[in-house]
């Protein structure tokens, strides 16, 4: 396909990714092709001649071309250093650099640290965090990644949809990955257009939030996404699950990951943060004697005028006030 290229689009390719592009046509397939054979840029370097070529679909595919005028550039453009298969014209090798772009082994990355969920408590890990790589150019092209986990089941044996909680549940999570990182906790944040599938069902990611501001990207809340009914009613739990993330790629990366975690109450954290739950696990305390966290009214109010009074110096000297309805935790 590289070797259909005009010049004028072996010339793009190669300035996208910074390469010297004066030369004759063969240097310029030379050029691409090494590139094309880059693992950190096969992708970028595959979109952007779909793209290219996509564009002129109209002209007709190459003619095949013997073997003895074109051994040099077959035995690149086929990753084969024994021999030459020669043109079959220009889909099938077009359809090979999709599947590439798709189905190439995504990178695990180490030492990852995400945001710490008060609601959830982490309890294993089903797919470690993935990368989702950036684009080298910068240019916002189309991505796609492929992954597969296995679920699991034991579990889920009696889940339903409307089991009370607390309840195990499966949970996918997006991260935007800094430059350099250094193992620093990341909240949850999606990538620009993502798209998620589990066994070409659909997930439901949480709603863009609207703003009337011009030019500003689309956002998402940062929250996780709760994905337990997409891998429990499948047809053949006996499979692994495959997961499939589109986004539109530029020059930041992203990660994803799945989780397996134990979604509690806030009756259950208030009881972890005032020491209840290690005082009732020991059996020094019975339910009669559990403490009360609850007080009138009036002594709340009174405590929060008094705090805003600035009459002691330890109260608080305040210069604005922004009260919120929702909650900070639960953000509903």
């Amino acid at each position: 396909m590289i070797a259909s290229m005009r010049v004028n689009e072996l010339q793009t390719v190669l300035s996208m990714f910074k390469m010297p592009k004066l030369g004759k046509k063969q240097e310029l397939i030379q050029r691409c092709t090494d590139l094309l054979r880059t693992p950190a840029l096969q992708i970028q370097v595959a979109n952007q001649v779909k793209i290219l070529v996509g564009k002129n679909n109209s002209r007709a595919a190459p003619y095949s071309v013997p073997m003895r005028n074109c051994m040099p550039n077959g035995i690149i453009m086929n990753g084969n250093s024994g021999g030459y298969t020669g043109y079959r014209g220009g889909a099938p090798l077009l359809h090979q650099m999709q599947s590439s772009a798709i189905h190439q082994q995504a990178r695990i990355l180490r030492n990852f640290v995400p945001v710490p969920l008060p609601f959830y408590d982490w309890h294993k890990t089903v797919l470690e965090p993935m990368e989702l790589p950036a684009i080298m150019s910068g240019v916002k092209t189309p991505c796609k990644q492929s992954f597969t986990f296995s679920l699991p089941r034991e579990y889920f044996v009696n889940w339903s949809i409307n089991s009370p909680l607390p309840r195990y549940e499966i949970q996918l999570r997006f991260f935007q990955v800094p430059e350099n990182y250094a193992s620093q906790e990341l909240p949850d944040d999606f990538p620009l257009n993502c798209v998620a599938r589990i066994e070409e069902q659909h997930v439901q990611l949480p709603a863009l939030i609207p703003t009337n501001k011009p030019n500003v990207e689309p956002k998402r809340p940062s929250r996780p996404v709760d994905i337990t009914q997409y891998c429990v009613n499948v047809r053949d739990p006996s499979r692994p699950m495959r997961l499939m993330v589109e986004w539109t790629g530029d020059k930041r990366a992203w990660a994803v990951a799945i989780y397996l975690v134990y979604r509690v109450t806030s009756e259950i954290l208030r009881d972890r943060a005032t020491g209840a739950a290690k005082s009732a696990a020991s059996g020094d305390v019975t339910n009669n004697d559990r403490p009360s966290h609850r007080q009138e009214e009036h002594v709340t109010r009174d405590l929060i005028r008094a705090r805003l009074g600035g009459g002691n110096d330890d109260d608080i000297a305040m210069a604005q006030l922004k009260i919120s309805l929702l909650c900070p935790v639960r953000i509903t």
